[in-house]
């Protein structure tokens, strides 16, 4: 899966702050999940016939949406990690060129 304007979440998030972005679409994902519990609770224990084929009838369309969100979440979380390590090299930087 590539991060192109044929990704919906691509052209929706690309231009928004990562301090923005991974707070929306941490919510994005949850409301997901929420719309599409039968496919969200396919595994689980206690369901009925119907449900469990509601489930599997939804279930190539939330895997690939449940793809394309963990791409976009994980591709967040390494752009903090490395302006994290950026910040905190420049600043050790700085503070040894006080001392």
């Amino acid at each position: 899966m590539l991060l192109n304007d044929s990704d919906p979440l691509w052209m929706k998030f690309r231009h928004m702050h990562i301090a923005e972005l991974l707070t929306t679409i941490h919510a994005e994902y949850k409301e997901f999940l929420e719309k599409h519990k039968e496919s969200a609770a396919l595994g689980k224990a206690g369901q009925d016939v119907k449900t469990m084929a509601e489930g599997l009838r939804g279930m190539p369309k939330f895997q690939e949406q449940t793809a394309r969100y963990s791409l976009h979440i994980h591709v967040g979380g390494e752009l903090v990690a490395k302006c994290a390590a950026q910040f905190a090299a420049q600043f050790a930087a700085q503070f040894a060129a006080i001392l």
